[in-house]
């Protein structure tokens, strides 16, 4: 499990260097999904029910594969996942 204070330094890193690239943003996205689901103690299951997708699209998530669409995008942003809805 990821404790808190770790958990906030590598968010702080990420929001002070932006993604430039597609691929930059999926590994952005990847590293914030996992640390999130470790420090609540959610298994991957979980983390998808509560944003409403398959466990297979969480993982393709963790894996930066994909990138999930607008309405998957707000429900990250309400959990905290995510700073901003581009």
């Amino acid at each position: 499990m990821v404790d808190n204070k770790f958990y906030n330094m590598m968010i702080k890193k990420l929001d002070e260097h932006p993604a430039k690239t597609e691929e930059d943003r999926r590994r952005d996205l990847a590293l914030r999904l996992r640390s999130y689901r470790e420090m609540h103690d959610l298994t991957q299951d979980d983390l998808a029910k509560r944003i409403g997708i398959s466990k297979r699209q969480l993982i393709r998530w963790e894996k930066a594969e994909r990138t999930p669409q607008k309405p998957q995008i707000r429900i990250l942003k309400d959990l905290g996942i995510l700073k901003e809805v581009d």
